[in-house]
């Protein structure tokens, strides 16, 4: 996604759509939004064993935040949407101030979601490879079960039982800064761009943005007949995005991406696997193929040039 970024009401009226046209479209996948959050402190973590955070940094941020798609349509379907626990990644490293690699709480781990530390192995400048969250708030967490039942009895007159003190421990709680409004939403122009640039006979099919096949057969183009390599799309849509960056960037991206719930470029599922040297893929047709890392630098320039 290439800003400037505009509000849901600018992009309507660019659009010429009225917000239920535009909700539609976004939920086709045809155009995607952020949220745009002030400057606050964030955590930058990635996703370990069973899924388990390890936190790498934090830093200030201001600018667009991408959720996943659940949760936007949650905004959109209730208006607002409190992140919490979830994950997203800042969108535009220019907004990063303080990236900072020190472990910032007073409780030793695991804490909460994090369950290990690592310092990372480049510096800010490569935050948007990350998971994102506003920065958890350290507090207590009392367990106050057999506290509460206690008083209970004893105002229902009954005979206190013995039981133990309340114990309490350290937590973090996600909820703080992560509430996000519909009003905070923000289209990106490359956004924009894309959705004005779909034909007005495929703005109705799902996930079809860069895709050039026949519905009719999903490895062929409609107009030559060629076989379509899915990979090669879910590229074209990632670099369509991320103008200008390397190819080893781009990589990064598309890994990242992959193992999202809700892919923006793996529209079409196709990545069974993908690790720092082989993308292992499978065709609308099932046929398995791969790519090594050092073949895709030559891919990436050639559809480079497609774009």
């Amino acid at each position: 996604m290439q800003g400037p970024w505009y509000t849901l009401d600018t992009t309507k009226q660019k659009l010429s759509l009225t917000q239920e046209e535009l909700f539609y479209h976004i939920e086709k996948f045809n155009i995607y939004p952020v949220v745009f959050t002030k400057e606050q402190p964030f955590l930058l973590f990635k996703k370990g064993f069973r899924k388990r955070w390890i936190g790498v940094a934090t830093c200030l941020y201001r600018g667009p935040f991408l959720l996943h798609g659940d949760q936007i349509f949650k905004l959109l379907d209730d208006g607002e949407v409190r992140l919490g626990e979830g994950i997203a990644s800042l969108k535009d490293r220019s907004g990063v101030k303080g990236f900072n690699t020190d472990y910032p709480f007073k409780s030793p781990l695991p804490l909460g979601r994090i369950y290990e530390w690592q310092e990372p192995d480049f510096d800010g400048e490569e935050v948007e490879f990350l998971y994102a969250t506003p920065m958890p708030k350290e507090q207590k967490a009392e367990r106050m079960i057999a506290h509460e039942f206690s008083q209970m009895l004893i105002k229902h007159g009954a005979p206190m039982p013995e039981i133990e003190k309340p114990t309490a421990e350290t937590t973090l709680n996600f909820q703080t800064n992560s509430l996000f409004k519909i009003e905070d939403i923000r289209f990106a122009a490359s956004e924009i761009e894309r959705l004005l640039s779909l034909d007005s006979g495929k703005i109705d099919q799902p996930d079809n943005h860069f895709k050039e096949n026949n519905p009719k057969d999903s490895e062929r183009t409609q107009s030559s007949g060629k076989r379509v390599n899915q990979l090669h799309q879910l590229i074209l849509r990632a670099l369509h995005d991320n103008q200008g960056v390397s190819a080893t960037s781009l990589w990064k991206i598309i890994q990242r991406d992959a193992e999202l719930d809700c892919p923006l470029y793996d529209i079409e599922a196709i990545i069974i696997a993908m690790d720092s040297d082989c993308i292992e893929w499978r065709s609308l047709k099932h046929v398995e193929r791969s790519i090594l890392r050092s073949s895709f630098d030559a891919t990436v320039s050639k559809l480079r040039s497609q774009l």
